[in-house]
């Protein structure tokens, strides 16, 4: 789904703007975390598997085209830095700091939960700094 997923992304993303690309990829990403908190079985992890490809796979190369599209040559290797620089700190600090929220009774599911309320939070940042 990764694979054939990015270019077909880029191609809505170069006809159809950002803004679709990015809500789509955020959408698919809290679904996916969504369902694995509340109905894991062997199904919903290929689903999730399939949301996660779609929202992260998608939203790195975009939000990478983003970030660099506007910017002058001689600034973009500190753009691109930047931008994998904060995407490692928050997959390396998130999980360190909902880790907290796991216990023997609910397992992981809280972790997912918050994690797709957490993502969800990214949809009204994402309209704001996309609107025309």
């Amino acid at each position: 789904v990764l694979i054939l997923s990015r270019p077909i992304a880029g191609k809505i993303q170069d006809n159809g703007g950002d803004l679709i690309v990015c809500v789509v990829g955020i959408i698919a990403q809290a679904v996916g975390l969504f369902l694995i908190a509340f109905c894991p079985s062997t199904w919903t992890v290929v689903i999730c598997a399939i949301c996660a490809a779609l929202g992260f796979g998608t939203l790195n190369s975009a939000c990478t085209t983003i970030v660099t599209r506007n910017i002058s040559e001689q600034r973009r290797s500190y753009a691109v830095s930047t931008f994998f620089i904060f995407c490692d700190a928050t997959m390396g600090f998130g999980p360190a700091l909902l880790g907290s929220f796991v216990s023997a009774g609910s397992g992981y599911a809280p972790v997912y939960f918050i994690s797709s309320i957490i993502t969800l939070l990214a949809l009204p940042v994402c309209l704001y700094a996309l609107r025309k």
